[in-house]
C-alpha cells in the first residue's frame, strides 16, 4: 500500500477493508483514514460494490451498524489510481426479460368512415337560460336534491 496522500480514496478503503479482514473496518476508522465525514462513508462503500465488484457485508447490532467485512478480495479489480482492472466480472441479471408481446397493425379503409355523419358547427353550440323548473327537474333527474 502506498502512501495516503497519492493513492485513490477507492484504493484506500480497499486495502483497508483488506488489511481488517473478518475483523471489519468501522464507520468510524474509514472516515478518519478517508478524511470524510461519517455520514460520507457508505457512498464510497457503495462505489466499491458498483464500480469494482467488491462484495460488502455489513455488521450490524440491532439496527446499528458497526462494521463492514470485505468478502472477495482477490475478485475485485482496483488499482492505485482508481482505475479498473483487466480482470472482467460476471453481472447478474436482476430484472426478469420482457415477454414478446405480438401487434396488430390496423389499416383505415375507405369503408370505415361513415358518409352520413354530420359534423356540429360553433354555430349549433348556443348558451341558452333555462328557469327554474327546468333546474329542479335536472337536479331531481341526476340525484342532486
Amino acid at each position: 500500500m502506498s502512501n495516503g496522500k497519492n493513492a485513490h480514496q477507492g484504493y484506500m478503503l480497499f486495502s483497508l477493508l483488506k488489511a481488517a479482514g473478518k475483523k471489519g473496518l468501522s464507520r468510524s476508522e474509514a472516515a478518519k483514514a478517508l478524511g470524510v465525514r461519517e455520514s460520507s462513508v457508505p457512498v464510497y462503500f457503495y462505489g466499491l460494490r458498483t464500480l469494482y465488484g467488491a462484495e460488502i457485508e455489513v455488521q450490524k447490532q440491532g439496527r446499528k451498524v458497526v462494521g463492514y467485512t470485505l468478502l472477495n478480495p482477490s475478485e475485485c479489480t482496483i488499482s492505485e489510481n482508481g482505475r479498473r482492472g483487466t480482470k472482467t466480472t460476471k453481472v447478474k441479471a436482476k430484472s426478469k426479460p420482457m415477454k414478446s408481446v405480438s401487434v396488430k397493425t390496423v389499416k383505415a379503409t375507405k369503408a370505415a368512415v361513415v358518409k352520413d355523419s354530420t359534423p356540429i358547427l360553433d354555430s349549433d353550440l348556443q348558451i341558452s337560460e333555462i328557469d327554474e323548473t327546468e333546474l329542479n327537474d335536472l337536479k331531481a333527474s341526476l340525484g342532486i336534491g
